[in-house]
């Protein structure tokens, strides 16, 4: 077999096989054989037929079977006269086989790009140091106090604006009753706006055995199509209206949220918020270092690639909604509107991936078990409970050897590099822009 290998682009090869004459005779032979013992011929008992007649009668199918196996045994080995790794699927373009003739192949196939990292060294990026402030440890302790809020009942007037309603409800769409109405213990909190609009608002004024009437229109694009822009009536049985207060800034309120004293929760929240600074900010500075790598040594990453991180991206966008209970359909809606924005992510995140891959080759970076090792007790250690059986196959451990190997990398780049600081941020807007 002699193969030579054409550059199509700097992401795509053409590889051009040759087979020998002999090797196609011999596999002709041997498909002739297969074929002939279980050719049916008029006038021959199976198997029996002279060899002409078979390869006459069934020259097409034998040209075929030889061709695909021709091709099926020698498709791995030209791949492997890359210089490159390939990637995505080879395409074989159409040739049939003949009898005594040497066949002649072709492969595209898409390979990784021969990436060389240069001007890393001293490159500069600005980057915002990111400033803990009281407003953010404020608000952390806001957040805390809110879930410490008690309920009081509420005796003396009806539900307003703030309160919390519980209630028991059945339902019926244009006079026919839907048990998918019927609900108990319903709680909303009047002015949240969590029910079907106008809901909340007829509940202004209901005391504790109360029964309510509620009539409602449901909106066009509701998650049930068949209810979709339907007037609905509710019958509301009020169980309970509340009021919540929030616990005072004290001693007691600390211990209850498991600290000794305000002093030690205020500086546990500022640690912690410290912290959560510190790996926004080393985000921040590594997409800024990547970024200018990226910018300094461009080239283009195989599309097989991009489309195969594309669709792990999709997946795990679908499996976070359809988590937070957003339907199938309605999930797959809300990613296929996000396609162009999901596929410059997966673009840039190839990119990332052979960039430092390559720069950690050139620059003799490895990882060792021991390091690997290292760092699998630290994360289950981190993990608690929810730890238990984390890297515990040989792909995690690989791929978390990998993810080392970058960190360690661009630990390089940074070690090097011109940092500047831009104009500070709050740790708190900037949360607030990751929600966001």
């Amino acid at each position: 077999m002699q193969t030579s290998i054409t550059d199509l682009s700097d992401v795509e090869v053409k590889v051009e096989v040759e087979i020998d004459s002999t090797r196609v005779d011999r596999e002709f032979k041997k498909q002739l054989n297969r074929l002939g013992k279980r050719a049916h011929i008029k006038g021959f008992r199976k198997g029996k037929a002279p060899k002409q007649m078979v390869a006459r009668m069934y020259g097409s199918q034998l040209a075929s079977d030889a061709t695909r196996n021709l091709i099926g045994d020698t498709l791995e080995d030209a791949l492997g006269t890359l210089e490159r790794d390939a990637v995505g699927e080879p395409k074989v373009e159409p040739v049939l086989a003949k009898k005594g003739e040497a066949l002649k192949y072709s492969i595209r196939v898409q390979v990784k790009p021969d990436v060389k990292v240069t001007d890393w060294e001293g490159i500069q990026v600005e980057v915002a140091p990111m400033v803990v402030d009281s407003a953010a440890i404020e608000a952390e302790i806001s957040r805390l106090r809110e879930r410490f809020k008690e309920r009081v009942p509420v005796e003396d007037r009806g539900a307003d604006t703030g309160d919390v309603v519980v209630m028991n409800t059945t339902g019926k769409v244009e006079g026919e009753e839907d048990p998918r109405l019927t609900t108990t213990d319903l709680e909303t909190k009047i002015g949240d706006q969590r029910l079907i609009e106008g809901f909340e608002d007829q509940l202004i004024g209901a005391k504790v055995g109360d029964q309510k009437t509620i009539s409602v229109t449901f909106p066009e694009e509701y998650h049930a199509p068949d209810l979709a822009g339907r007037p609905a009536e509710f019958s509301a049985e009020v169980t309970g209206v509340f009021i919540e207060e929030l616990p005072e800034l004290d001693d007691d309120f600390a211990q209850d949220a498991g600290y000794d004293d305000v002093a030690s929760l205020q500086e546990s929240i500022t640690t912690t918020q410290q912290a959560q600074a510190q790996e926004r900010y080393d985000r921040e500075l590594d997409r800024a270092l990547t970024d200018k790598l990226l910018e300094l040594n461009a080239f283009s990453a195989p599309p097989a690639m991009i489309q195969a991180q594309l669709q792990v991206s999709a997946r795990r966008m679908m499996m976070l909604m359809q988590m937070q209970g957003m339907p199938e359909d309605q999930a797959a809606n809300m990613v296929n509107g996000q396609v162009e924005q999901l596929r410059d992510q997966a673009e840039r995140a190839v990119k990332r991936y052979l960039l430092l891959d390559a720069f950690a080759k050139a620059q003799e970076v490895e990882i060792t078990d021991e390091e690997v090792n290292a760092e699998v007790v630290k994360r289950i250690e981190k993990a608690g409970p929810r730890g238990e059986g984390l890297y515990s196959k040989d792909e995690e451990r690989e791929d978390l050897r990998f993810e080392l190997r970058e960190k360690a990398a661009l630990d390089l780049v940074k070690e090097r590099a011109e940092i500047a600081e831009t104009a500070p941020k709050s740790a708190e807007a900037d949360a607030d822009k990751e929600d966001s």
